[in-house]
């Protein structure tokens, strides 16, 4: 065999390894996924958030199924918390309707020290 058809045999060799390589090993092993566990998961892994602070603790438990209006009051600070579907407390305990940005005196809701 001639030194020419050697190396063309040893490249065809090679890329049809390397193909059937990339081709015969699965989808999951190209990531780093583990479709299972996110099948199995009980929780949709999207919905999941990390609460990194007591502010953020002390939010609304259903936030991502909240029905939150259209706009908010520019009354209602951006560092505030929205503690329900129509309310916010700023960082100084005010409770506030977020609609209207008026301060909320309702004793039902407000409990004064």
């Amino acid at each position: 065999m001639s030194a020419k058809r050697m190396m063309s045999a040893v490249a065809v060799l090679a890329s049809m390894t390397l193909v059937s390589a990339v081709c015969a090993a699965p989808a999951s092993a190209l990531s780093d996924v583990s479709v299972d566990a996110l099948a199995d998961a009980s929780t949709d892994p999207f919905k999941t958030q990390t609460i990194s602070d007591d502010t953020a603790a002390d939010a609304m438990p259903d936030n991502p199924d909240a029905a939150l209006p259209d706009q908010v009051s520019a009354a209602i600070p951006d560092d505030a918390t929205v503690v329900s579907e129509d309310h916010a407390v700023t960082a100084d305990g005010e409770l506030k309707n977020i609609t209207t940005g008026e301060t909320v005196t309702d004793p039902a809701l407000v409990v004064s020290a």
